[in-house]
This record gives structure tokens, sequence and C-alpha cells, in this order.
């Protein structure tokens, strides 16, 4: 379809998808996409016929199509949300391993929270039991390392506890005592819906400790990413959700120093090299040892602040009961369902 004059095929894509696999696309709108079996995937298929994305901006309203059947499975939804489906004989809820994370992100080129020392004063005063409690809701754990828990590492833990005294000590350690301001930006884009909740317990934690933070929403997903990307935000919220399961990548996708989520402009070889190995070889006889420095690592220059590690939820209708999952995809090609 790249032909002389349109080398790239814009006007293909117009009314086409450049895709393959287990389905094709037959209708398109802004709002919809209508998926039909790929007639040349000759795999193993379940007992759908038709795939129909929707958008609907409404997370209230997709609940209510959820729960009577209107559609198979919605995404997006809050933690309070999910957490009133999971007692519905309507919906399923299916919680996979994941090593998604939440953050609270710091600028490295800030005069004040640039200090590691601050960072791990900001860490300590952090009560991840409680956030993941009041905000995640069972959904998430407490992040107790460098690297989320789905890597097993063994990477000091201690610049995870919740210690308030600790953390006012470090601060007065750096003539910080009397606190400081912070701007903390926030989008529902990142990490997700509950942002503003997340950021109103943080917000509160950290007045504990002195630390005065005014919270500022970005509606925006791309001005949120662009900030990022210039390093001009002091604080934010991130979610981390790799591509694939490494801990080198893991590690590499928010603090390394070409990263492509580092937007604290944080630069550490020691972590780039860790990081390439693991990325390189994470099974020989060292991987565990580079593993772990890699964790400890992480939480002496704080780079990120991890907050949770995340579960993978599906949230499906009973209808779709049936379908493979896994912490990166739902294979709705080998689904079976009821669905109408």
């Amino acid at each position: 379809h790249a032909v002389e004059g349109d080398p790239w095929a814009k006007n293909y894509l117009t009314d086409h998808t450049a895709n393959f696999g287990p389905w094709a696309l037959s209708q398109f709108s802004s709002q919809q996409l209508t998926f039909e079996p790929n007639p040349n995937f000759t795999s193993p298929r379940g007992n759908i016929t038709q795939m129909v994305i929707r958008t609907v901006a409404n997370a209230s309203s997709r609940v209510q199509l959820l729960q009577v059947g209107d559609i198979a499975e919605t995404t997006g939804l809050d933690y309070s949300q999910m957490e009133r489906l999971r007692g519905s004989k309507a919906t399923t809820l299916t919680q996979c391993a994941n090593p998604a994370r939440d953050w609270l992100g710091l600028s490295a080129k800030d005069p004040i929270v640039g200090q590691p020392v601050v960072r791990e004063a900001i860490s300590l005063a952090l009560d991840r039991v409680s956030i993941a409690r009041a905000i995640y809701r069972g959904f998430a754990a407490p992040a107790k390392n460098g690297l989320s828990g789905q890597f097993k590492s063994q990477g000091d833990n201690t610049f995870y506890q919740h210690d308030v005294a600790k953390a006012k000590q470090l601060l007065a350690s750096v003539d910080l005592e009397k606190g400081f301001d912070l701007t903390l930006k926030v989008s529902p884009a990142q990490p997700g819906p509950y942002s503003a909740n997340l950021a109103a317990i943080i917000q509160q934690q950290l007045a504990e400790i002195g630390i005065r933070v005014s919270i500022v929403n970005v509606p925006s997903a791309v001005q949120f990413r662009a900030e990022g990307i210039a390093h001009s935000m002091q604080a934010w919220l991130g979610g981390e959700t790799p591509a694939f399961s490494n801990a080198g990548f893991s590690a590499w996708l928010t603090n390394g120093s070409n990263g492509l989520q580092n937007y604290a402009g944080f630069s550490n070889p020691e972590l780039d090299k860790l990081a390439d190995i693991l990325m390189t070889d994470n099974r020989d006889s060292e991987a565990k040892a580079n593993q772990q420095r890699l964790a400890t690592l992480i939480g002496e220059q704080q780079p990120a602040v991890y907050l949770v590690d995340r579960y993978s939820i599906g949230v499906r209708n009973a209808c779709a009961g049936s379908v493979p999952a896994a912490s990166f995809v739902t294979d709705y090609t080998q689904a079976v369902t009821s669905c109408r």
C-alpha cells in the first residue's frame, strides 16, 4: 500500500490498520473499534465472533454497563469502585502478579529534593501500609524494596520503613528542620484515576515532617509527559508498568539515565551498568547478587520513591468468566464466554 506519492501509505491508513494476528479491524470511529476474526489465523479459538472496543469516558457509566452485562470487561476504574465490585455476583475480578509500581517522583536537579538525604527522609515519612489500605483497597502491596516484590530481591529494605523521627533527623542534618515547600503535580493519566486521592494522603503524611505540599492538577496526559521529559516538575506521581518482567528493564525504565520515564533527570553510572547487565543476562551466576545490589542502590538513592507494588486486575462481567489472563495480556481469542 506504499505507492509513489504516498510512500508511508497514509491514505490506506485513513480507513485501515496495519495490524496482524487473530483479529481484523472491520469498522472504526472515534468512539468505537470493531474487530472480526482474521480468516488467515488458524490457531485455536474460543467462541467469540466479534470484538468491540468502545470509549465510555465516565467510570460510573462503565461500572453500570458492566453490571448489567452490556459490556464484558472494563478498565480505568479507581480502587474504591473495584472494591465495591469485588463482592458482586454479576462481576469477576482476576488478580495476576505484575512488576508494576506506583511512585513519587522528585527532581534530581532541584536544590532541595535533589539531595539523596532529603529523598530518603521523604521515603521514611511515608506510611506505605496506610497508603495501600486507604487508596488501593487490597489491590496493591506496600513497596519494601528498590525493585518490585515480583523479582524477590533481597536488597536493603530499611529505606522503605515508616520512621517519622528518623525522617526529621535527616532533614535537620541538612538544615531543613523547619521543612520546605513542595509542589506536587498529578494527572489522572499517571498513575490513574486515583491520583488526586493518593496525592492528598501524601500531602497529609509529609506535613508531619514539616513539608508543605501544594497539589497541582495537570489534566492533559500529553502536557504531563512533556513536563516530565523536560525535567520541569519538582515532584509528581507516576505509574511504572514495565513492558516485560525483567529487573534490569524495570530499574532502567524510571531510573536509568536515558530511561523512558526518567522525569527526575537522575543519573547513576553504577545503576545503569547493573540494569544493562541484567537486561542482557538475568540468569547467570552473578544475576542474584547484581539484582540485590541494584535494589539496594535504588533504596539508597531513591531516584523514584516507590509507594506500592500493584497487581494486574481484570474487571469482567460474570459472562466472561473463562478468559485466559496474565500480567500483560488478556486473551479473548481463546476465551469462551456467554456474553451476548
